[in-house]
């Protein structure tokens, strides 16, 4: 897990362009069984820190730069069900997380047993990626505040240090997550074909 800066000037400014809404903030890609139907532009900000991404994370190989951007809201209480991403996406996820803490839950996508947790602190940069991305589901509880226990998988390597037994008491956290889609294709192109 990578830190951004809590100096970083444009991080402050990407917060202060999301849309003052809840829920999902900005979609840049929907995503289809067929590919990516872009339907806004990235924004300058946005690329900067996709760039950035990508020389700290040399996960995203040539031709397979970011290009679908998802930004999500959640409130204290909201989460998200286990899930994998699905073979739409190049099987590199990176994952920024602003505002508050969160902790992420590993599931084995057979089984569906649980094997841990990872902390991810404010300001922090999670990558999925290989044996995680394919072979295990990942989720968040809908809880206001989380413990920390032995089943947080990276407890002694956070920032915060954090002790077994002690909660976190969860705020609102904005989510920045940044993958590729292989395939893409215009919005035009997608309505057109839905109409054949």
């Amino acid at each position: 897990m990578t830190h951004i800066n809590e100096n970083d000037d444009f991080m402050k400014y990407a917060i202060e362009q999301l849309p003052p809404r809840n829920g999902l903030a900005l979609v840049l890609g929907v995503c289809k069984i067929t590919g990516l139907i872009q339907v806004n532009d990235i924004p300058f900000w946005l690329r900067v820190l996709m760039k950035r991404v990508c020389k700290s994370v040399p996960l995203f190989t040539p031709g397979n730069e970011p290009n679908h951007v998802l930004i999500n809201e959640y409130l204290p209480g909201q989460g998200i069900m286990p899930h994998t991403d699905g073979p739409a996406y190049f099987p590199v996820v990176a994952n920024i997380t602003l505002g508050s803490h969160t902790v992420l839950d590993l599931y084995e996508t057979e089984t569906r047993n649980y094997i841990g947790s990872f902390l991810l602190e404010r300001r922090s940069l999670l990558i999925i990626s290989e044996q995680l991305y394919t072979n295990f589901q990942h989720g968040i509880k809908e809880v206001k505040e989380d413990e920390i226990t032995e089943k947080i998988l990276n407890y002694k390597l956070c920032s915060e240090k954090c002790r077994i037994g002690e909660k976190i008491f969860r705020k609102k956290r904005i989510s920045i997550t940044i993958r590729n889609v292989p395939k893409k294709i215009t919005a035009f192109t997608a309505v057109f074909n839905n109409r054949a």
